[in-house]
């Protein structure tokens, strides 16, 4: 005989009482219930272990020391670049003397830096932000509130039909601000973690590596230039006409050195853009995207 499939309203209202019409659809609802017993108590355990929690922290710790190490060397390239614009250098062209500042050539790539400087102070406090919602993450007693939304879960879950219908909305509620207390914070860094490991990490090291190579050439090519406090203020007349003999050579080589200056700023400006994309990215967008994505898979589970 096949099995009977119809409904029975139920007299007291909720949800309709279906007919028991053959042992499969009986086995089948206690079967989900305990799929979803395991995988709850799977996440209490795994809460209590912590051990997405402390991926997500040694995740932030090394981020957020390569973001002050970047801060460092920002803030002592805009050091040397600001002392640079302050140096007026002296030139003889053909025994002609020429004053200039080099403010016309730095002015460009030293507000980039002075931005650059910003942008890695707001990464730098976003980790720090993160660091300490990850902390609150691991406190015990929001364990404890997650294993106890849990067992009341778990108990209505198994109570019967009419009692899980009558409790089951604000317990559900209940439990997912308890797993958004738990696993978000820790779920967003280990996500980010695994983005920055694939796709980010080398393009990061690479303009790192440059910027400090390209900064400490910058510095040696500064320093090369000849200042006007150099200059000798009185000279004898052998030392006028020996300065008179290498004045156009020293020009050409003043001119070969600026335009050597203005190539190091271009290529440190490509640097210091990749970086401010990096940084950005990694520790305030990414971030932000994933706890939305979070938060709309949470809202299509309920």
């Amino acid at each position: 005989m096949t099995a009977i499939r119809k409904h029975r309203r139920n007299p007291n209202g909720g949800e309709p009482e279906r007919s028991v019409g053959g042992a499969g659809a009986d086995k089948r609802v206690p079967l989900k219930k305990l799929a979803l017993t395991i995988l709850l108590l799977g996440l209490v355990v795994l809460a209590w272990l912590g051990t997405l929690s402390q991926y997500g922290e040694d995740y932030i710790d090394r981020v957020f020391t390569q973001a002050l190490t970047t801060f460092a060397v920002a803030r002592a390239l805009n050091g040397v670049i600001s002392v640079a614009q302050g140096t007026k250098l002296a030139v003889e062209p053909a025994g002609v003397g020429a004053n200039f500042a080099l403010g016309e050539v730095l002015d460009p790539i030293n507000d980039l830096i002075e931005r650059f400087s910003w942008v890695m102070l707001a990464s730098t406090t976003a980790l720090g932000l993160q660091k300490l919602l990850l902390e609150m993450a691991g406190w015990w007693g929001i364990r404890i509130f997650l294993l106890g939304s849990a067992l009341l879960f778990m108990a209505c879950l198994w109570w019967p039909a009419r009692i899980y219908w009558q409790f089951s909305p604000w317990v559900k509620q209940l439990l997912l601000m308890a797993l958004l207390l738990n696993f978000a914070v820790p779920t967003v860094a280990f996500l980010s973690g695994q983005v920055f490991e694939d796709f980010i990490r080398e393009k990061q090291q690479v303009s790192m590596r440059a910027l400090e190579r390209e900064s400490q050439e910058f510095k040696r090519i500064e320093e090369s230039l000849p200042s006007e406090e150099d200059r000798i203020k009185e000279q004898t007349w052998q030392e006028k006409l020996s300065q008179l003999m290498g004045g156009m050579r020293k020009s050409l080589d003043f001119e070969a050195e600026i335009q050597r200056l203005k190539v190091k700023s271009e290529e440190i400006a490509e640097h210091v853009i990749a970086l401010i994309v990096v940084f950005v990215l990694q520790t305030i967008i990414l971030p932000l995207l994933l706890i939305w994505l979070l938060l709309r898979a949470i809202r299509i589970i309920q």
